[in-house]
């Protein structure tokens, strides 16, 4: 009986996929406290990935044998960013998938190179005529605002969980 009660849980899992990628600021930093959405491409439905940690790297678990792309990303207070430029990834067999990196940028403006050295996450802000301090603007609230670009390539991390090898069922499948 306790086998069959376990039996759900490990095959859930075996239809799972885990999605894994990296969000950059315009200068080039990781981009943290940011949520990114995944669509299934023919269903049309959503999925919101973890907060980016302090490196900008966020996961989504998806069900397997979809096609999923990133197309927005949401800030901590809420403005969804839209993403461009990346293809649907095919998630075929359960393991680890890397998406590519995001990068934000202004519309219009030519994306800047990261910076050699770490640079101070906030700049001094000019006093007010009252002479208090102006909170500085969140990196994403830009006059013109924020969209986020792919770069890179997708490099997929699967492992084969049942089948034989010469490309059946079973095996790892590169999109």
């Amino acid at each position: 009986m306790l086998a069959f009660l376990a039996a759900p849980s490990a095959s859930a899992a075996e239809d799972t996929a885990m999605l894994v990628g990296t969000l950059l600021r315009p200068d080039g930093r990781p981009a943290e406290g940011i949520r990114t959405v995944v669509e299934d491409v023919v269903s049309r439905e959503e999925f919101l990935s973890t907060v980016s940690d302090a490196r900008g790297e966020y996961t989504i678990r998806v069900a397997v044998g979809q096609r999923y792309r990133i197309v927005a990303a949401i800030t901590p207070d809420g403005e969804r960013i839209p993403i461009e430029g990346i293809a649907p990834i095919p998630v075929r067999v359960p393991g680890s998938y890397r998406l590519p990196d995001v990068l934000f940028v202004v519309p219009g403006e030519t994306p800047e190179a990261p910076p050699p050295v770490a640079q101070p996450t906030t700049a001094p802000q000019p006093p007010t005529p009252s002479g208090t301090a102006v909170a500085p603007r969140p990196w994403y609230r830009r006059p013109a605002g924020m969209v986020g670009i792919g770069l890179g390539s997708v490099v997929v991390i699967a492992f084969a969980t049942s089948g034989g090898g010469n490309g059946g069922p079973g095996s790892p499948a590169m999109p």
